[in-house]
Parts: C-alpha cells; structure tokens; sequence
C-alpha cells in the first residue's frame, strides 16, 4: 500500500509544478511543467504533505511542512506526537518516503528526500533521526522524487540531465551509472511507482502541448514500454495498489 499526501489525492489533473526553491533565492530555474508539485491543499492546510510508500513497523509519518521560510522534512507518530524536523531550517527539502527496510533490517529506518542543499535539486538518504545524511546523486540538473524499490536497494528518481523530465534507476553505492529507462526527447516523465515485486515502474508521461497527462508501464530495466490509459481527460498521480 501506498500512503499518499492528501493534496495529492485532490489534485486536479494538469496542475502546475513548483521548482520547490527558496522563496527569493537567486538563480531560480525554470519551472518544468509535470515535475511533481506540493499542491495548493498543501499550503492552506498548513503545508503539510504525507507521502511515500507504507509506513514502517514503528509507524511515523515522514512529511513536509514550512515553519519560517523553507519546506523542511518531519516525522512524527500517528498520535501527533514525538514531532521532529530532521532537515535543517536554512535549506529547501522535499517529497520524503521511507526506504523499504524489510530486506535491509537497518535501524534507524532510511528516509529518501530531495534537497537543495548544495544548490541543486539532488536525492539525498538520511536516518529517520536526522543523522547519516548522504548524497545519492550530484548532479547539476535537477534530480527529484526518489523513491526506492522494495528491496531497498534500487532507486529510481526524475531528473532533467538529458534536457527533459525523465525516469532513471541507479543502485547507490555500486558505483554503476544511472539509466535512462523512459528516455523520451519531447515529454515529461515523471511520478515514478515500484510495482510490489520491484520488477517494473509506473510513472506519468505529459507532453507540454497536450491538455493531458497518461500513465505509462516500464520495466525496471526500460524495456517494455507501455502506455495504460488513453488521453480522455488526463491522469493523475501513478502508483501501485
């Protein structure tokens, strides 16, 4: 199961996307249209968005929320308590979900975020006490929405190094090099989803000059591509039941 944001649940198909920098901040980038946005509901319920695949066995809820300026990354318990921000107040930090453990028996649990800590929109791991945080990519272009595969060694995240929005897999640490599995010259592809047995990825394919967005099938390995619903008004956010 997925947990999923309750603005992301009311999004209107085809809204627009937010660049996720600091408000003001200088050499802000072009927004690219289909990259994953924190939604309007967001904001008038105080910012807050749960997202990210099922929760761990201690249950705590991973979400952003803006106190003072910046998006910042919080866990807390179902109850609302044991509140804690685990990024810093000075940096843009966003779209967190838990890294599937049930393979890995890590403690504390992982949590997958992107930042702009370093001035550029990369993925980051950290502990979900705040501690142990990595860079998984450092590239200039924009890499966001990383999400693990279940057996929480796979990501797969959206990035605009080859120019446009598209989907790539990487496994951290191995020293390989991410690929392209999507790899579309004249679309946005973005929203990545795991399948529960890891073996192929959901995602959303938007062509800017279109009034719509469609939902697309791949194998993990970029084979396979596939479209799975029509353009008859738009699709929303991509995922596995």
């Amino acid at each position: 199961m997925r947990v999923i944001s309750v603005e992301e649940a009311a999004r209107p198909a085809g809204s627009p996307a937010r660049d996720g920098r600091p408000h003001g901040g200088a050499g802000r980038r072009r927004v690219r249209a289909g990259l994953r946005p924190l939604l309007l509901l967001s904001f008038l319920i105080g910012c807050d968005d749960v997202t990210g695949p099922a929760l761990p066995e201690f249950a705590r809820v991973v979400y952003t929320s803006i106190d003072s300026r910046f998006l910042r990354v919080w866990v807390q318990d179902l109850d609302g308590s044991s509140r804690a921000g685990l990024t810093p107040d000075d940096e843009t930090s966003l779209e967190p979900s838990w890294v599937p453990n049930e393979q890995l028996a890590i403690y504390p649990p992982r949590i997958v975020y992107t930042s702009w800590r370093d001035g550029d929109a990369n993925i980051y791991r950290m502990a979900s006490n705040g501690t142990l945080k990595e860079a998984l990519t450092t590239h200039p272009a924009n890499d966001r929405t990383g999400r693990f595969a279940p057996d929480g060694r796979r990501l797969a995240f959206v990035s605009e190094r080859d120019g446009r929005p598209d989907v790539f897999v990487v496994t951290p640490g191995s020293g390989s090099e991410p690929v392209n599995i999507s790899a579309s010259p004249t679309t946005n592809d973005v929203d990545p989803d795991w399948s529960p047995d890891g073996e192929r990825l959901a995602f959303l394919w938007n062509d800017e000059a279109l009034p719509w967005r469609e939902v697309w099938l791949v194998e993990a390995d970029g084979t396979g591509l596939r479209r799975l619903t029509t353009p008859s008004g738009g699709s929303g956010v991509s995922g596995f039941a």
